[in-house]
């Protein structure tokens, strides 16, 4: 399935819309946003993973211990 969502992704559908669709996680229905955080909010591979993108980029599928996820940095 996340490798059909990173094919819309490219393909030029919004995050927010499709993370309101598909995404499991609490914050499903704001788009997936998980807000602002410091340094050691996030468990570590989310936090490396975030870190490692630059504005406006968005990471290939990747297994965390929350399950599958594909990240979106908005800043």
């Amino acid at each position: 399935r996340a490798a059909e969502i990173l094919t819309k992704l490219k393909a030029g559908e919004e995050f927010a819309g499709l993370a309101t669709k598909f995404s499991k996680a609490p914050n499903a229905q704001d788009g997936g946003d998980t807000g602002f955080f410091g340094p050691g909010e996030l468990v570590g591979e989310f936090e490396r993973a975030v870190q490692g993108l630059q504005v406006g980029q968005t990471s290939e599928p990747m297994t965390l211990p929350m399950g599958v996820v594909i990240i979106h940095r908005l800043n």
